[in-house]
């Protein structure tokens, strides 16, 4: 496997939540609350189309007008649309998206499989590297990242976990 782009799961300068929300029982809101007490230090972006504010943040009403280009864009969006979400953050210069949509049974428009070659045939002519659907995302507490849906804080250590199960 190729290490091009890693850079930007590993050590983001950015990150951008697409799905972001102040609804407490949200994946969106867990992943933005779980980034802002993680702090991390790099710009925060949450994007929706339906919010001006997302748990005090600025929020942008789609991925063309976020005032920089996310390293890395979390997407907690329903299933039909990560295929077009990613297009346009790679489009827009993104080089990692982490999907934590499930799509197990094909529900909301498109089969489980169809969804993941959507989401490939998106990625591929930007060189995005994906990880999920699915995902429950990524979590380096030695730089502040938490950008997870988990709900308990995970202290700074020498132990590592890298997995894909869906």
């Amino acid at each position: 496997m190729s290490i091009i782009r890693l850079d930007s799961l590993f050590r983001p300068k950015s990150v951008a939540v697409i799905g972001a929300s102040s609804n407490p029982e949200s994946l969106g809101s867990t992943v933005m609350r779980n980034l802002l007490n993680g702090e991390f230090n790099g710009p925060i972006l949450p994007v929706n189309i339906k919010c001006k504010s997302v748990l005090g943040v600025l929020c942008y009403e789609s991925v063309e007008l976020l005032p920089v280009v996310p390293d890395l864009a979390v997407l907690c969006t329903p299933p039909e649309t990560v295929p077009d979400l990613i297009g346009k953050l790679g489009f827009a210069g993104t080089r990692v998206a982490i999907i934590m949509t499930v799509n197990p049974g094909g529900d909301n428009g498109l089969p489980g499989d169809e969804l993941k070659k959507s989401i490939l045939k998106a990625a591929r002519p930007h060189a995005i590297r994906v990880l999920g659907p699915g995902s429950v995302g990524i979590i380096m507490p030695h730089i502040g990242l938490n950008a997870s849906w988990l709900s308990s804080p995970v202290k700074p250590g020498r132990l590592a976990l890298v997995s894909q199960s869906s």
